[in-house]
């Protein structure tokens, strides 16, 4: 019989005034880290970002993974002019890292990289989480990929999604794009006269048929990435009115308000209302699908409280001024 276990969350010495800390989020398209200046009562001053490409590790490989979070320390460094300066600590919120020889074999690889005196690599999931541990929250990510996960007020964790494109990521980029591309490839391929989201959809990737689309595919380095670049079209043709871009919106929404309510039912969360942390570049490219989350959840009986991320290594660095750091913590079966 499965024991429920508690996640645990480690507090170690908040860091001194004037110490450099290093938030860094990744994903499955791009990595971001701030550089940033510990001041006074958990405050920071942000010194310098930078940006780079994917670093989920299931995705491009453990190396390819850790040479993109070095890249975007190093332009942070350089934005502020501390290009040879050592940096004290750093937290990798790292996509793909929940299974745990992954998250070692990338720890192992950033250490020897000597990017901060001390480093912690942690799934992304885990900061959107920890910034309020007196309350009950779950938090939604919908990038390339979608994922739920939920705490409760004795410090459980639950997941549900993250399954990955080929079983789920239902309600990401990835899958409102997928979906989009199957509808224009369907009616290039049939005659059938184009809707105004699927002109859209020609015009963004550069193609006025049906082969010229495969081809995009077919030279395509990442396909994830390339269809996640047609959700930010299905978005703004939906907020138009567009009746096929609302489709397929709707069901997004529909299957991510799924995600909460497995977490919901596995932590027996409150409902009315339930704390939502949204995250990723899909909830940044407007609030239409946030409204259509909204509708999903009421007919499920939640009502939800939403509080949106717009710069993912902001619950990166409470976490970092805190001294808190993942250790040995354990999720739900």
């Amino acid at each position: 019989m499965a024991t429920s276990k508690q996640s645990k969350l480690s507090i170690s010495t908040p860091p001194a005034v004037g110490e450099l800390i290093l938030a860094v989020d990744g994903g499955g398209t791009k990595t971001r880290c701030t550089l940033a200046e510990v001041g006074p009562l958990g405050k920071w001053r942000v010194l310098g970002t930078g940006n780079a490409g994917a670093s989920n590790p299931r995705v491009v490989g453990v190396d390819a993974a850790a040479a993109a979070i070095s890249e975007a320390v190093q332009i942070a460094k350089a934005e502020a002019g501390l290009d040879s300066f050592p940096c004290h600590r750093g937290l990798f919120a790292i996509a793909g890292t929940l299974h745990l020889p992954i998250r070692q074999a990338l720890s192992e690889r950033l250490a020897q990289l000597e990017l901060a005196d001390h480093e912690d690599v942690m799934p992304d999931l885990l900061p959107l989480i920890m910034d309020d541990t007196k309350n009950e929250v779950v938090a939604l990510v919908s990038g390339t990929g979608s994922v739920g996960v939920g705490r409760d007020l004795q410090g459980n964790v639950a997941i549900a999604g993250g399954w990955g494109p080929w079983l789920g990521d239902d309600g990401s980029g990835f899958s409102l794009g997928r979906q989009a591309l199957r509808q224009t490839l369907r009616a290039l391929e049939s005659g059938t006269p184009l809707s105004p989201m699927q002109v859209a959809i020609c015009d963004e990737l550069e193609a006025e048929n049906a082969i010229a689309i495969k081809t995009r595919l077919a030279e395509a380095n990442d396909q994830r990435e390339l269809l996640a670049r047609v959700a930010p079209v299905v978005l703004s043709t939906a907020m138009q009115n567009e009746p096929d871009a609302q489709a397929i919106v709707a069901h997004g929404a529909e299957e991510l308000a799924s995600l909460v309510q497995s977490v919901q039912s596995r932590l027996r969360l409150k409902q009315n209302p339930m704390r939502i942390v949204v995250s990723g570049g899909i909830f940044q490219a407007g609030g239409y699908l946030r409204d259509a989350l909204q509708k999903s959840l009421e007919q499920k009986g939640i009502t939800p409280k939403f509080t949106p991320i717009d710069d993912p290594t902001t619950p990166i660095l409470k976490m970092l001024v805190r001294g808190m750091t993942s250790d040995d913590y354990q999720i739900l079966p």
